[in-house]
């Protein structure tokens, strides 16, 4: 049967004449996720996914009107000036520092909420291979999480917006 180029078959190893199949680590424990959930749980994990919600869109709308806010009342003139240009910054880069770490921790709590047994230690980034394989793995093995499926759901929505805003409502001379 023919492949792709890309693809490998799952019992060899990428590198020709090694002769045994490459030994995989598991992610995370086996059945790092339970299936039967008390009702209860349900309550709790709509309040954090509600939570990861209003985080979320607060981050792409709340904390940058904020702080065009905050920038536009340090502002004495109708030109910009830069204590108002570094106030802008400052407060935006706080307020999205404390959304992140918000959702950070949502994100632990609702994987405790579901189950899922804490992530063993990652290496970082610069001590791994540039291919990306350990996050097919973990992808493979437990799928998007719903936390994920919001915050990338609030990330497209807000590029939709924006442009539908830039395109149709601006009233923009081109």
């Amino acid at each position: 049967m023919l492949r792709d180029i890309g693809q490998s078959e799952p019992n060899r190893s990428p590198r020709r004449g090694s002769g045994s199949p490459p030994r995989r680590t598991p992610t995370r424990p086996t059945g790092a996720l339970t299936t039967n959930l008390p009702k209860e749980s349900l309550v709790v994990r709509l309040v954090l996914l509600s939570g990861v919600a209003v985080l979320s869109v607060a981050a792409w709308t709340g904390a940058p009107l904020v702080a065009i806010r905050v920038g536009s009342m340090l502002q004495a003139g109708t030109q910009p000036t830069m204590v108002a240009i570094a106030a802008s910054v400052v407060i935006l880069a706080f307020l999205e520092f404390g959304l992140v770490t918000g959702l950070a921790n949502l994100n632990e709590r609702y994987d405790a909420a579901i189950g899922r047994r804490p992530t063993t230690r990652r290496p970082p980034p610069w001590h791994s291979s540039l291919s990306g394989e350990r996050e097919e793995v973990i992808r493979r093995e437990e799928g998007v999480t719903a936390v994920e499926r919001i915050a990338a759901i609030s990330c497209g929505s807000a590029l939709l917006a924006l442009e539908i805003w830039f395109f149709f409502f601006a009233g923009s001379p081109i």
